[in-house]
């Protein structure tokens, strides 16, 4: 069964907005990836010997850049788009070689964008909003196995592709630095409402699986911790 997500941008004709605010804006994220985690356990054990995990999935930076624009005193809507990546690695090495298990996984995001004003009568220099996402996560998993034992070398290379639908609410606060630049503050919290298979890149009808033939997914939901700068124009 086919997924198409598709993320619909309505304008409304002869309408403009008051203004508009481009954005950048990078952090620190979490990614729930359990099933990626359960899949490199699974990879682990099928190595001759007993190699050692040195990452499984952490947090990592995220990157985002937005436009939106105000089509009241307090609320703006617009576009946003995305990077962001984590993985896992194992590794072994001794004197009859070594063996090395990279597992590079990355997704490109694009979402529409709701920002609410929550405290426009205080007259407050700091104005918080309430923020909201819905989009697509494009994502890719490379997996690269590389073995050289006792003198026979060997590489193996995977890729795979995905696509997952997420929501994301949030806080953002912001403050003015000067003339129409801000700097702002965010949190949230991505949740992967759909989430895709992860098809193989050169033959589309095979995914991944597990070894109870369970699909593996990439997952990721998880907080959003970023600091940015806007301009308004």
């Amino acid at each position: 069964m086919k997924h198409i997500f598709l993320i619909v941008v309505i304008i409304f004709p002869g309408y403009g907005f008051a203004q508009l605010h481009a954005s950048f804006s990078t952090g620190f994220a979490g990614f729930d990836m359990q099933d990626m985690k359960a899949h490199q356990l699974e990879l682990k054990a099928q190595f001759p010997i007993d190699v050692k995990i040195m990452e499984s999935f952490p947090a990592f930076w995220f990157y985002e850049l937005s436009l939106t624009g105000e089509v009241t005193d307090r609320v703006s809507i617009g576009g946003a788009i995305g990077f962001m990546s984590t993985g896992g690695q194992m590794d072994y090495r001794d004197y009859s070689g070594e063996i090395k298990c990279k597992q590079l996984t990355r997704a490109w995001t694009a979402a529409a964008r709701c920002d609410v004003l929550l405290n426009a009568n205080t007259h407050t220099k700091w104005p918080v909003y309430f923020t909201g996402k819905l989009g697509t996560a494009i994502g890719r998993y490379d997996l690269e196995i590389f073995s050289e034992l006792n003198n026979e070398r060997d590489t193996d290379n995977v890729k795979f592709q995905s696509a997952n639908l997420f929501i994301e609410p949030g806080v953002m606060i912001a403050k003015r630095i000067v003339g129409p630049l801000s700097a702002n503050l965010s949190a949230g919290f991505n949740l992967n409402v759909i989430k895709g298979k992860q098809k193989l890149v050169d033959n589309n009808e095979l995914f991944l699986q597990d070894n109870s033939r369970n699909k593996v997914s990439l997952d990721w939901s998880g907080y959003r911790l970023a600091a940015g700068l806007s301009v308004a124009f």
